[in-house]
């Protein structure tokens, strides 16, 4: 009788343990993930400000691009695109990559508050691979749609020095920057 007592007690710890071993939301975990992603890059940036951990980068691009996929529906889903876009272009100068990201947070996600400076990040993506007619025609995209948004008049800045004659200015404008090589 103790016997099957004691056996008993310790199905009973092991099935408590179990449930405690369990995975957490699945989301959460995601979140966790990207989390300590950013830390990790931020720590990163502040060790070798100069350098670019592009192994690091895609880690983070790829957490941002399965929680997009997976909670489309999410508030973050776009705002996580719109970090990865950035990464892109800033970090890995993969400016054509970038420039899909920011149109995909145009495109599928309307009402995000993020959704104005998608349009405008890839407006200036495509006057930085020299695409002038389009950056411009995105600008001005920008200012119909958002007249009052704080990158109104840059977008108009930006649209009369693409415009300007000086055909050294228009060189620097569209110098694309070299790609990250580590």
């Amino acid at each position: 009788m103790r016997k099957i007592f004691v056996a008993s007690v310790l199905v009973f710890l092991a099935a408590c343990t179990l449930t405690e071993k369990q995975p957490a939301d699945p989301r959460q975990k995601a979140l966790q993930r990207i989390d300590s992603l950013e830390n990790q890059i931020k720590k990163a940036i502040q060790a070798k400000p100069t350098e670019t951990d592009v192994t690091l980068a895609m880690y983070m691009i790829d957490a941002y691009q399965v929680y997009a996929e997976t909670y489309t529906q999410d508030t973050l889903a776009p705002i996580f695109l719109f970090k990865g876009a950035q990464i892109y272009e800033g970090a890995l100068h993969d400016v054509p990559k970038a420039m899909t990201w920011y149109q995909q947070v145009f495109a599928q996600y309307p009402k995000s508050s993020i959704r104005p400076m998608a349009l405008f990040h890839k407006a200036n993506a495509m006057q930085t691979l020299g695409d002038t007619t389009n950056a411009i025609k995105n600008y001005e995209r920008f200012i119909k749609m958002y007249p009052k948004h704080a990158f109104a008049d840059d977008a108009q800045g930006l649209i009369t020095l693409i415009r300007h004659p000086n055909p050294v200015l228009k060189d620097i404008m569209s110098e694309e920057p070299k790609k990250a090589t580590k």
